[in-house]
């Protein structure tokens, strides 16, 4: 029985390395979100506005319509006017998504999990999960039947996503809005509306 666990090791370690290069990689600058959360802090409901910052995202995704996210950072900055000694920042980013219905190549609906490892200590981790409506443009890296079928650069133009968050072993409901980093850029920060 021993030797036929081992026998299927090898085969098991060729059926992933075949997924993970069967896999779509795709990148995008980063997603800034605006929302809020609401949730029971001991014994009354607490409710902010946050502004969730994440820079970068890279994405490996299977013709199934699975797909793993990472990112290098992920902050979320309360909006209440009040004095946080910490908040929630992160250099390791984990994304789960299964991306169950698809129109048109760019406009996305699925079911996610992210986690996030605190920077300032584990109890500044947190998870959350929920639904995604994602649209997008894409500007493709390569020719179909590449063993890597194609590196791609995401344009997220419009993201909206709610579920439950899990911070300090606290749960909470949460919806965000977001753009393009650098769309949120140039709105906010371009010269676009400046006269000369």
């Amino acid at each position: 029985m021993r030797s036929k666990k081992v026998f299927l090791i090898p085969i098991l370690i060729s059926f992933f390395s075949i997924k993970l290069f069967s896999m779509d990689f795709n990148w995008d600058f980063g997603t800034v979100f605006f929302g809020g959360y609401t949730g029971f802090a001991k014994d009354y409901v607490e409710s902010e506005m946050e502004l969730n910052v994440q820079l970068l995202d890279f994405r490996f995704e299977t013709e199934d319509g699975f797909s793993i996210s990472l990112s290098p950072l992920n902050c979320i900055l309360f909006l209440d006017g009040k004095e946080h000694n910490d908040f929630p920042l992160s250099f390791i980013n984990c994304s789960f998504a299964y991306d169950f219905f698809r129109f048109e190549k760019n406009i996305q609906l699925m079911p996610y999990l992210s986690l996030h490892l605190g920077a300032q200590s584990l109890k500044n981790s947190w998870a959350d999960c929920g639904i995604a409506f994602n649209t997008f443009a894409r500007s493709s890296g390569s020719q179909e039947g590449d063993v890597m079928e194609s590196c791609n650069i995401d344009f997220d133009i419009f993201t909206a996503k709610a579920g439950v968050r899990l911070y300090q072993l606290r749960p909470d409901i949460y919806f965000d809005v977001g753009v393009n980093i650098l769309l949120f850029i140039l709105l906010f920060f371009g010269n676009g509306g400046k006269s000369e």
